[in-house]
């Protein structure tokens, strides 16, 4: 059962990578979908409806419509890779096509969704990008969440046996200082 689930999920991953406009950043993240997907199959109710709170790239958001979520997203898209239209528009038009509604949130902006009309809401390698305490999204993201489901968060882990042995080998685990040099605006 679980050799199903995982060719399932799989298959998601590969049937989404062939539509998807930027191949690259499904290979860089089908590892992480992979395991975040295993774990939707396995606690949420199938066809459940799915809220992901800082959608990004929707890479994520779009291998979970493909397992049978009804998936919805968030995000404000200020990233500098999303601000630049030739990347943002590709992304959110395969989103429209495959029936993903996508909200742009601003500051303080409510989303057009009922509260509490949510089987999961995800929040996915964001919480490591903010300045500030979690609890306002965490806050934000329980509103939309029904009664008894299911909140994932998911972050990066710094100290990984992969990223420790990198560290012993002498690179770093940080991102690149030429990204936060070059970037513009705030490091997010």
């Amino acid at each position: 059962m679980n050799s199903n689930r995982n060719t399932v999920v799989a298959e998601a991953i590969e049937h989404v990578n062939a539509l998807y406009p930027f191949p690259e950043i499904i290979k860089e993240t089908a590892y992480t979908i992979e395991i975040l997907a295993l774990m939707l199959k396995r606690f949420a109710p199938d066809g459940g409806r799915l809220l992901d709170v800082g959608c990004g790239a929707l890479d994520k958001t779009l291998v979970f419509q493909e397992l049978g979520y009804d998936c919805c997203a968030c995000d404000d898209f200020d990233d500098p890779w999303y601000r630049s239209r030739e990347n943002l528009n590709p992304v959110l038009d395969l989103a429209k096509e495959v029936g993903i509604e996508v909200c742009v949130q601003g500051q303080g902006g409510s989303l057009p969704w009922d509260k509490e009309s949510f089987d999961v809401v995800t929040i996915i390698n964001v919480i490591e990008h903010l300045h500030e305490s979690p609890r306002d999204i965490l806050n934000f993201a329980g509103k939309y969440l029904k009664t008894g489901g299911i909140l994932l968060v998911a972050m990066p882990n710094s100290v990984n046996l992969r990223k420790r042995l990198s560290v012993l080998l002498g690179r770093s685990n940080y991102t690149p200082a030429k990204g936060f040099y070059e970037n513009d605006g705030p490091w997010r």
